[in-house]
């Protein structure tokens, strides 16, 4: 939905109230402005793909129905979309309605910094690196990348630290006497926080003793079908993963835990398993780093995605019987004479 700056939005983010204070009226999403190819709702994937090979450093296009923005093509998005099975046959020679994203994130220009930061890092994960369209009075002028908005926000931030300093002296010698409380409670609270962040979805998390903390959600319970906190995350797993990669799991959790680079911990845990058969369910596994009470623990966020993968299953059925179907009605004479061949037989 296009944003105005009347919509009243704060109620549902007051935790923001400080950022938004330190900005002034005028630091809207004007400055970070920057053209993009537009392309017509009625044109063929293969134009688009002929724009993206020729602009390699394009990461995305808009989508137009007139002088309305409607749709988003990111680059990624289009070439997995394409590179799926049948992509090209489906999506080249056919408008490219059926493959852009039709619910992009559209603002007004006059809508502020920090507004638009409250919406666009809620988006779903999916597209929440897509660019953020900027209309003036719903006519488009422009779009707007995620990394430059970021270090814009990261800006805006800084004058919040900034005010928070020269409200340290006032607030010190209170803090001095509710100290030893609030760090018992950011601790809490920090935990909590990770597990809300993910409401809908089993989580849970463990240190590099690979014991599971007594914080995780109750989804883990429906689907392992028993209290997890305090066990050793291979005792729950192994009876859910074949039994040579288990010695690669635990090698790669130890090098995790063992390497101090960020980079070097992403890539060991991109190869450990991200899908796995729990009780007859299909489940999506993601990993994630996170710092608590200053040690390092692995979260993991588990997704039951058996309905889509027997979607995918029915889908890919579907496909063979329309297969079946087209080489039957393209070789008709053929399988009338069969037909009539097979009639006199019986």
């Amino acid at each position: 939905k296009t944003i105005a700056p009347e919509r009243d939005i704060h109620s549902s983010f007051t935790v923001f109230d400080t950022l938004e204070s330190g900005l002034t009226k005028d630091e809207t999403i004007r400055k970070l402005v920057e053209k993009t190819q537009t392309f017509s709702l009625h044109q063929h994937g293969s134009i688009i793909n002929d724009f993206f090979t020729d602009h390699p450093e394009i990461e995305g296009v808009v989508v137009m129905d007139g002088e309305k923005p409607v749709g988003l093509v990111m680059r990624n998005e289009f070439y997995q979309k394409v590179g799926t099975r049948y992509g090209r046959e489906l999506f080249m020679n056919r408008p490219i309605k059926l493959i852009m994203n039709t619910h992009p994130l559209i603002v007004d220009i006059s809508v502020d910094i920090a507004t638009i930061g409250l919406i666009a890092m809620r988006r779903d994960h999916n597209a929440l690196y897509d660019f953020i369209i900027i209309t003036d009075d719903n006519c488009y002028i422009g779009v707007v990348s995620i990394k430059r908005f970021m270090i814009e926000l990261s800006k805006n931030r800084g004058k919040e630290i900034e005010q928070l300093r020269k409200q340290k002296d006032i607030l010190y010698q209170s803090k001095l006497q509710v100290e030893s409380k609030n760090s018992e409670l950011n601790e809490k609270n920090y935990s909590l926080e990770n597990l809300l962040d993910n409401t809908g979805q089993s989580f849970f998390s463990f240190g590099a003793d690979l014991i599971i903390s007594e914080k995780y959600s109750s989804g883990c319970v429906q689907l392992f079908g028993e209290q997890i906190g305090g066990k050793k995350f291979m005792d729950l797993i192994e009876q859910h993963v074949p039994n040579d990669i288990k010695s690669s799991i635990l090698s790669l959790l130890s090098n995790v835990f063992s390497s101090a680079q960020t980079l070097q911990q992403k890539i060991y845990l991109s190869l450990m398993p991200t899908e796995i058969s729990i009780h007859d369910k299909t489940i999506k596994i993601d990993y994630k780093i996170i710092q608590h009470s200053l040690q390092k623990r692995v979260m993991l966020i588990l997704t039951n995605v058996t309905d889509r993968k027997n979607l995918e299953i029915q889908a890919a059925e579907e496909r063979k019987n329309l297969a079946m179907i087209v080489k039957a009605i393209a070789k008709k004479s053929d399988v009338k004479l069969a037909i009539e061949e097979f009639k006199h037989f019986i």
